[in-house]
């Protein structure tokens, strides 16, 4: 609705784009300006699934493929966006975690660790979990990554064919 309050007046509600960052000012969370946006994951066809620090940065994560956002000053005026080498990406935010300086994921190919450069695909012990299809894609959304300190694991929780929730990792 464009004006001022009425009773009973009609609006519309949009969905918002999911490859479309909104900023404010830094320090500032408020001050949302209209026009205060980044569009995200622009070469590809592919849509945000998760976000990240590393270093400083924005770790963009579509399904298979990353993005490094920085800026200097405001974000909307000299903010760059630079793709980060590779066909990796994460299934879900929550299977992506931050671990001591390294950032670890999961996606379809399997789990990869990224320090900077280009991620570095660390799953060879587990990739017969992936090959053989044991792993039921659709509860996606409910998978998640857990580091555990004291054994110094990471464990991603997935839904196996035939469950609905992720009992296995």
């Amino acid at each position: 609705f464009g004006g001022s309050s009425a009773s009973g007046a009609n609006y519309k509600v949009y969905r918002s784009d999911p490859n479309v960052i909104w900023h404010s000012k830094p320090l500032y969370p408020e001050s949302v300006e209209p026009l205060a946006f980044t569009k995200l994951l622009q070469n590809s066809t592919d849509r945000v699934r998760g976000l990240a620090t590393y270093g400083g940065e924005l770790i963009i994560l579509g399904e298979a493929s990353m993005e490094r956002w920085s800026y200097t000053a405001i974000p909307s005026q000299d903010g760059q966006i630079t793709p980060i080498p590779g066909r990796r990406g994460t299934c879900w935010h929550r299977c992506v975690v931050n671990v001591e300086g390294i950032l670890y994921g999961l996606d379809r190919e399997g789990v990869w660790g990224y320090e900077g450069e280009a991620p570095v695909p660390l799953s060879l012990k587990i990739d017969d979990i992936f090959a053989d299809a044991t792993i039921d894609w659709d509860y996606a959304e409910k998978f998640h990554a857990s580091w555990l300190p004291r054994t110094r694991e990471v464990r991603w929780w997935y839904v196996r064919t035939g469950d609905t929730t992720p009992k296995h990792y």
